[in-house]
């Protein structure tokens, strides 16, 4: 057991895991659940025996979604908890901030949270794993739905992102998918909160019929919002991280304007109690007291694989040995 006692983060009886997300602040609507929603899968765990032999002790911090903020929390992360690994730490910008300090220091960076197809690279980053398509092969992928849909393929498609790797990722997808759009506008992260009038206005000026639209949840619920008091009622396609019914309806967005929303996910439907895995994680959630949506499966199921990894990784719980 010499490796086990001198590896930061690990003990006879303990991993000590971390994460940053915005529990607050404009980007939290959804993505607020996930840590939670990670924490009672852990919890589960726990109770079923733990990896081998020891208890996952997460520990998760308030980053609000801004650069800043995510540097001091995971420095807290580092040298205060002593981390073992990172995982699931949320959002493009925020993880940018930290993710060369992370990989300088060995640290596995785990499943990060967001589709940015920059971190999946090995040479650059080399303990960081992302988890979920990248925003690259989303965006082909709905390139893909729209051509082979004919109540899309011949509608005015136009494109609405958030600004920096976000919809970039997201427009080198459609260009690769040989998808092009007569307008584009976007918003800047921190905007979320704002009504996006602006944007709507010109969406609607030049005759979009279909918008496709990368952003976080709060901002897809403002544009809805935005929409329907514009009396501008076109087909949305909206990202998988922002499209959550469940959570939009909780902003306050009527049913009638979730109703032909069409989203890409990755995950089986909520909604399929048939499928064992479902109804078995739905339990883990609700027995915790937490919303069953998209966004705490989830964080649940990225619990899992992650927990998967730390078994597969043996007793001698090591870094490289996780990595």
């Amino acid at each position: 057991m010499g490796a086990v006692a001198s590896e930061t983060g690990v003990s006879p009886r303990e991993i000590v895991v971390g994460s940053t997300l915005p529990l607050t602040g404009p980007a939290a609507p959804g993505y607020k659940e996930l840590a939670p929603a990670a924490a009672a899968y852990f919890d589960h765990v726990n109770k079923n025996g733990g990896i081998n032999g020891r208890k996952i002790k997460f520990v998760y911090y308030d980053d609000k979604y801004s650069p800043a903020e995510t540097k001091k929390v995971t420095k807290q992360l580092i040298l205060g908890d002593k981390i073992f690994a990172m995982f699931n730490a949320l959002g493009t910008p925020p993880h940018s901030a930290v993710v060369d300090d992370l990989n300088r220091r060995g640290i596995p960076d785990i499943f990060v949270n967001t589709g940015y197809s920059g971190f999946d690279n090995v040479k650059k980053y080399p303990t960081t794993f992302p988890y979920f398509p990248s925003y690259v092969v989303e965006a082909k992928t709905m390139g893909y739905f729209i051509q082979n849909t004919p109540e899309l393929a011949n509608l005015k498609r136009c494109l609405f992102y958030q600004s920096g790797e976000f919809g970039d990722n997201a427009k080198a997808g459609f260009k690769a998918a040989g998808v092009d759009f007569a307008t584009e506008t976007s918003y800047f992260s921190g905007a979320q909160l704002q009504p996006l009038t602006a944007q709507i206005t010109a969406l609607r000026s030049a005759g979009c019929q279909l918008v496709v639209f990368f952003g976080v949840t709060s901002a897809t619920a403002n544009m809805l919002a935005t929409s329907a008091r514009a009396q501008f009622a076109p087909k949305w396609l909206v990202t998988s991280v922002g499209s959550d019914n469940g959570t939009l309806a909780g902003l306050g967005v009527p049913n009638a304007l979730l109703e032909g929303l069409y989203t890409p996910s990755f995950l089986p439907l909520l909604q399929d109690t048939s499928n064992k895995y479902v109804s078995e994680t739905k339990a883990i959630i609700e027995g915790a007291g937490l919303p069953w949506t998209y966004y705490s499966f989830y964080g649940a199921t990225s619990a899992y694989v992650f927990a998967q990894a730390l078994k597969a990784a043996g007793k001698d719980l090591t870094r490289k040995g996780l990595i």
